[in-house]
């Protein structure tokens, strides 16, 4: 259908004309009678149009009884006739003219069953033995047909395919053999059926399963699925794809798309060799994308309001595709509980497991990708490859179609959100903006997912968990949306609402993961649920235990603890009284406590002797020399902050002296070595040789 086309009303508001059409054949029915009596009968969307269109050319076959239009005119009016119709008369059978259910057909007329028999003189064949033409009492084991007079010998279909299958090697006991066919083959006259198969055919067992019946192949599915020997499942004769051959083709079982393929026809729309999918009111073929595109087959989400193509839910509402949810189940595959297709099978798949199953090279780029569509061909086409790009008709750019206006002109991701038609009314609040999801705005959707977190049993939220409510939803929407989209936000959620314990930072200390920790203390702490803290100085706190207790050497442990609580987290606590502590404090003292910092102690304490040789008098001797001095002027492995840790254990008079400096670094600004000229400096560093500032490198014990 062509977008230029005028709609016939039949297809926007098939359940309007039908009404219509009733009530002008009948004036004494109600309206209402009638909306439930159609709700009824044709229960979906495409019953509702065939029944309108029918109606629409020829209102007259509610009360003229032709047996003429589909079967759903006489399912209305036996519908209708409780209520007193007055004008309202079933459709007699063409053959016999009697008010039977018409669930047949003889060309364009609807006939009965037992005329539909008589005509295709069902059931009548010649007998096997006298010749006769005469009704079909059963067929010998070479399934030729029998009379009443000359009935077969009774056989035991159902011993007799255990037999043959016994004898095939199946390696089934007696007992699972027996389920198996009365699981696939629980009527006499398909066991007769298979049995004959068999016989003619004991090859359909290992591999042409295909050629057979589809009580045959269901039971050599069934076979294969309990560890059968000697028993293959047949693969599809056309594609050699091991499927389920639910459809018949040249005398075979095929897969779908195999079946599919012979029919294609050009669509009227895009011109493309598909199958058909639906058709026009003219009857022009229609393919799957034409089909899902067109507005005339959109209709409003029961949910969102959206109207877009919809599908059906539990309760038989339209919702469309974004407000459309499996049920929840276990998937077979990650094991986590979500929404999943085929949910009441023994595989369950979400979405996630199925697309990343679905992966095999790309017809276009070649690359291992993801399917995410079909060329015309039929060949997968991945994410990138399948994008439609054309020209932007806002930014004049080709690019990928992320969406269309109303009068279908395409729009790019960057600028869609800038067009009007990317605002729509909230369904909750009635404000006008980009909606998140379900028709909801951020602010609903957010209030709504987090509620749906915190309600209890009895779907109210407790009295004591409104201040984490309110806290969360103070903030920006967005943001937190976006941090509760993750599962571990969810979970932390969760697990917040069920404890019983009262909610403090240390609560929040044992709960992970502590990157969805943070941000839930932060909103916490900024709207006075929970008091403010230094969260680098807790983080250093909470970190110094598990740092001291990984390292290996007793003596190397009780040195960093003794100088990261005493030097490093004394300081940090100092300084957290005036100001919160940064970033930088925070690793600067980390980098300083860690095994590292043992190692330059221990060697420290290895190479230093202390207590130090007595300083020589002034009138002469050599110039004094500090203990950590001598050990800096050896090793030259440790950073500038390694200084710290290694002057730490020695008494501050001469730790002073051993002011140790990058050779990078200046002084004050000035240039390196300009500063150690100076009379000020000059004695502090007169011995550490290796990280002195000074551009020359002296040797310890000679002094500048």
């Amino acid at each position: 259908m062509t977008a230029t086309a005028p709609v016939p009303r039949f297809l926007v508001e098939p359940k309007a004309v039908i009404v219509e059409a009733v009530a002008t054949a009948d004036p004494a029915l109600l309206a209402t009678v009638v909306a439930t009596a159609v709700e009824r009968v044709a229960d979906t969307r495409a019953k509702r149009r065939r029944l309108a269109q029918a109606l629409a050319a020829d209102p007259a076959l509610l009360t003229s009884g032709r047996p003429e239009g589909p079967r759903l005119i006489e399912l209305l009016v036996r519908e209708l006739l409780p209520y007193g119709p007055t004008r309202l008369v079933l459709p007699r059978c063409a053959g016999c003219g009697r008010q039977n259910v018409l669930d047949r057909v003889d060309g364009l007329r609807r006939i009965c069953s037992p005329c539909a028999n008589k005509a295709a003189d069902r059931g009548r064949q010649s007998c096997a033995v006298c010749g006769r033409v005469r009704q079909v009492a059963g067929r010998d084991p070479d399934g030729r047909p029998r009379c009443g007079r000359h009935r077969p010998e009774p056989v035991d279909g159902h011993a007799a395919v255990r037999r043959l299958l016994e004898r095939a090697g199946t390696g089934l006991d007696e007992d699972e053999l027996a389920a198996v066919v009365t699981e696939v083959l629980p009527r006499p006259a398909q066991q007769q059926a298979v049995l004959r198969e068999l016989t003619g055919r004991p090859d359909l067992l290992s591999g042409q399963g295909a050629h057979g019946s589809p009580r045959m192949v269901a039971l050599i599915t069934a076979l294969a699925g309990r560890g059968a020997r000697n028993v293959t499942v047949p693969a599809c004769p056309f594609c050699r794809r091991i499927v389920s051959l639910r459809f018949g083709r040249d005398g075979a079982r095929c897969c779908r798309r195999c079946y599919e393929q012979p029919r294609h026809q050009p669509c009227s729309s895009c011109g493309t060799s598909s199958p058909v999918m639906t058709r026009t009111p003219d009857g022009e073929p229609l393919c799957a994308p034409c089909a899902r595109r067109d507005p005339v087959n959109h209709e409003p989400c029961t949910r969102c309001g959206r109207v877009a193509l919809t599908y059906r839910d539990a309760t038989g509402r339209p919702v469309c595709g974004r407000c459309q949810r499996p049920p929840v189940a276990v998937c077979s595959l990650c094991r986590v509980s979500k929404p999943c297709h085929y949910a009441d099978t023994d595989a369950p798949r979400c979405a996630n497991c199925t697309r990343s199953n679905n992966r095999t090279a790309c017809s276009n780029c070649g690359r291992h990708r993801i399917v995410h569509a079909r060329a015309a061909d039929g060949g997968p086409l991945c994410s990138n490859c399948s994008r439609r790009r054309e020209l932007c008709s806002a930014c004049s750019t080709v690019r990928p179609v992320y969406a269309r206006t109303t009068d279908g002109r395409a729009l790019c991701k960057i600028c869609y959100p800038k067009d009007p038609i990317s605002f729509r009314h909230c369904t909750a609040c009635g404000s006008l903006e980009r909606l998140h999801h379900h028709g909801l705005c951020p602010a609903c959707a957010a209030q709504h997912q987090l509620r749906t977190l915190l309600a209890g049993p009895d779907g109210q939220v407790h009295p004591r968990h409104e201040p984490i409510a309110a806290a969360l939803l103070a903030g920006p929407p967005s943001s937190f949306l976006l941090w509760l989209r993750h599962p571990s936000s969810q979970e932390l959620v969760v697990r917040l609402c069920e404890s019983t314990e009262p909610l403090t930072h240390a609560a929040l200390d044992a709960m992970r993961p502590l990157k969805a920790v943070s941000h839930l203390r932060a909103a916490l702490s900024a709207h006075g649920v929970l008091p403010r803290r230094d969260e680098h100085l807790a983080a250093f706190e909470r970190w110094l235990p598990e740092t001291v207790a990984a390292i290996g050497d007793p003596d190397e442990r009780a040195l960093i603890r003794s100088f990261a609580t005493w030097f490093h987290l004394n300081k940090l606590r100092r300084r957290s009284r005036r100001r919160p502590l940064t970033y930088g404090q925070f690793q600067t003292a980390r980098g300083t406590s860690g095994p590292r910092s043992a190692c330059w102690l221990g060697c420290a304490n290895t190479a230093v002797a202390w207590p130090p040789a007595p300083r020589p008098t002034s009138t002469g001797g050599s110039p004094p020399t500090s203990p950590v001095g001598s050990w800096s002027a050896t090793s030259s492995s440790g950073p500038p902050a390694a200084a710290t840790a290694v002057r730490w254990p020695f008494p501050g008079a001469e730790a002073a002296a051993d002011r140790a400096r990058s050779p990078t670094r200046t002084c004050g600004g000035a240039s390196a070595g300009a500063c150690c000229t100076t009379p000020r400096w000059r004695p502090a560093t007169a011995w550490p040789a290796a990280w002195s500032c000074s551009t020359a490198s002296p040797s310890a014990g000679s002094p500048t």
